[in-house]
């Protein structure tokens, strides 16, 4: 009589083994193809946080050319300050000739550190003037700029740089140069589709130089805490976080002109999300799919043998 067939245990099965054995000889390249994407993935989204800075500063390049414009304009004006500062119907025309021809400033003038006016010219008479100049907050030994409130509610505020003159600190402490609030401009038509949400200038203060609706909303809704001051001195030039709106956010800032003028542009956070293609197939999913086919080809090739 035929003796019966003793079915193995099923962890004896070959079936169970040829799992056990291919799960065991792929871990190792799954746990290599998790690390490697993992890395790609930071890799990915340190280069779009480079990427985003590198934006900033293109944003704010149009103010970084107009102030430095004006700051050459004063360091020129600076070596005429002995001799302008001793006459000041000489120093107005001077003056009235640099605002004139350069068509860009709103007024230029000379003024000692205790908010007297040596002599000043204005590109028309709209333009406020006022009694003192305050000089605080200002460091003699760095140029400064600052927004000037108009005393006419209907007016724009003003950019006013203020230069430390070094010809003759006797006769006139600053060079003070004032430029219209419109033509403090920004850069934005060349990065489209960047998730660019509002871009501002600051001083080395903090202040805010340029206001606008998308801007004001965004400082508003800073998560708690974050202000463009802190922003400002804090070492990291990027800080990602969540707004009081819950809405991720990710902070930027640029300095342009060191200790002067500084670019504040806020992204939204996919701006330094990794690639979307990247993410349609996960490192686990990945790992299974090569498990699954190796199996698949192990068990098909095996009862061809049998």
């Amino acid at each position: 009589m035929p003796t019966a067939r003793v079915k193995p245990q099923w962890y004896r099965r070959l079936a169970v083994q040829i799992v056990l054995f291919l799960t065991i000889a792929l871990l190792p390249i799954g746990l290599v193809s998790v690390i490697q994407t993992k890395r790609g993935d930071n890799e990915s989204e340190t280069n779009n946080i480079l990427r985003l800075v590198s934006l900033t500063r293109q944003v704010g390049s149009p103010g970084k050319q107009l102030v430095e414009r004006a700051l050459g304009a004063s360091a020129a004006l600076d070596a005429f300050v002995p001799l302008l500062a001793v006459n000041e119907s000489v120093c107005e025309i001077y003056l009235s000739e640099l605002v004139k021809d350069a068509n860009l400033y709103s007024k230029a003038a000379l003024a000692q550190t205790s908010g007297e006016t040596v002599c000043s010219a204005y590109a028309d008479q709209t333009v406020d003037e006022p009694p003192t100049y305050v000089f605080g907050q200002i460091n003699p030994a760095f140029p400064s700029i600052r927004l000037e409130p108009s005393n006419q509610p209907d007016r724009d505020p003003m950019i006013t740089i203020y230069y430390p003159t070094e010809q003759s600190p006797e006769q006139a402490n600053f060079i003070v140069m004032g430029l219209p609030l419109k033509a403090l401009s920004f850069d934005t038509a060349t990065i489209p589709d960047r998730g660019l949400i509002a871009a501002t200038y600051l001083n080395v203060s903090g202040e805010v130089l340029t206001r606008s609706e998308d801007i004001d909303a965004a400082i508003d809704q800073m998560p708690p805490g974050v202000t463009p001051v802190s922003l400002l001195e804090s070492d990291d030039n990027v800080l990602a976080a969540m707004d009081s709106h819950g809405d991720g956010r990710v902070y930027t800032i640029f300095p342009l002109i060191n200790r002067t003028l500084y670019v504040l542009a806020v992204w939204d956070e996919r701006a330094i999300s990794a690639d979307p293609r990247h993410s349609l197939i996960t490192p686990a999913l990945y790992t299974v799919l090569v498990w699954f086919a190796s199996l698949l080809v192990a068990i098909l090739a095996l009862q061809r043998l049998v």
